[in-house]
């Protein structure tokens, strides 16, 4: 008996639960008007507004992702010569992005042993390259941040073909200082989906403007497993992709020559 009463007073004197209070919604936020500061050239200009698409800004990119797609319809961002040269490693710690309304895009999970129709592995392909963020640990999170900065991605792709040319951009930026980038994905074909929803892009394709040689240079490629891995075979204008996108890039630079092969920009084909 004095055991029950000795019980009572200690459950008396307990302090009261913790009541987690649930997080604010995000809201959906729509593109600016105005161009990020790290960002003069002009983000993509395009008919996707209203509640379909959210853009989402961070320090050295930003994207606008489609609610219809669960992807990203474009990621705009700088390479530097310090970006690409910095000290800070590689993470590989993908999350999903706070900034991004919850439904309204891919989670880290809806890659889970995610593959193509063939029974390829499809993998998270960055649009703005990790081994661009190498200025500080903050810049390099960012970098892995789901749906904002990607696309469900042909494995052997995305480490063949796509990967040569996010190297020429490094070595572009290197040599010139900077290097404006957009990409995205392309859905001209029916590629199927993965996780909830998520649309698997039947091309990708990025463009680059080059300040110092005042220049810009497109490319589209298969999101297949490409027997061919020479970034060369790859190249287009400028206008091409537009076409392709329906997107308007670079609209703050009036005149620049829009070429459309590696050696227009002094890199040398093999």
């Amino acid at each position: 008996m004095l055991n029950k009463f000795i019980n009572f007073i200690k459950n008396l004197w307990k302090k009261p639960a913790k009541i987690e209070m649930a997080a604010a919604p995000v809201a959906i936020v729509p593109q600016p008007s105005t161009t990020p500061d790290f960002y003069p050239v002009g983000l993509p200009v395009s008919n996707c507004i209203g509640t379909d698409y959210t853009y989402v800004q961070h320090s050295q990119y930003s994207s606008l992702v489609s609610r219809l797609t669960k992807n990203p319809v474009w990621v705009a961002g700088v390479v530097t010569k310090e970006s690409c040269s910095g000290a800070t490693p590689r993470v590989n710690d993908f999350k999903n992005d706070p900034l991004v309304p919850v439904g309204f895009g891919a989670t880290v999970a809806d890659y889970h042993l995610a593959k193509s129709k063939e029974g390829e592995e499809l993998a998270k392909g960055h649009m703005y390259d990790a081994f661009d963020s190498q200025l500080n640990p903050q810049i390099m999170e960012e970098s892995f941040q789901v749906p904002t900065n990607f696309v469900p991605q042909n494995q052997s792709n995305n480490a063949g073909v796509w990967k040569s040319f996010e190297e020429i951009i490094h070595k572009l930026a290197i040599e010139y200082g900077k290097v404006y980038v957009v990409a995205g994905p392309l859905y001209d074909q029916d590629f199927g989906t993965i996780g909830h929803q998520v649309k698997i892009p039947s091309k990708l394709y990025k463009v680059i403007y080059i300040p110092q040689l005042n220049k810009s240079l497109g490319y589209i490629i298969p999101n297949t497993k490409l027997s061919n891995t020479k970034p060369e075979q790859f190249t287009v204008s400028q206008d091409d992709v537009e076409v392709a996108t329906g997107l308007k890039f670079f609209t703050n630079i009036k005149d620049y020559d829009k070429v459309k092969t590696l050696n227009d920009i002094g890199v040398q084909e093999k």
